[in-house]
């Protein structure tokens, strides 16, 4: 599996969700789109402290 597959990959999941991964990568059992790109990342961990932040944010106003 090259670079770019997983970017593709891990991009649609964050994006669409898990099952859009899966369809679009041609897997046909949702478990091995799961093993492989189930995992989080450094962008997801991004994204949960940056909404966290906005919803603290929010809370203080």
């Amino acid at each position: 599996m090259g670079p770019a597959r997983h970017a593709f990959a891990m991009e649609r999941r964050r994006v669409a969700g898990i099952d859009a991964a899966s369809q679009a990568l041609g897997h046909a059992d949702l478990s091995t789109t799961l093993g492989i790109y189930g995992h989080f990342d450094s962008a997801d961990l991004n994204e949960a402290f940056r909404a966290h932040a906005e919803g603290v944010a929010e809370q203080d106003s």
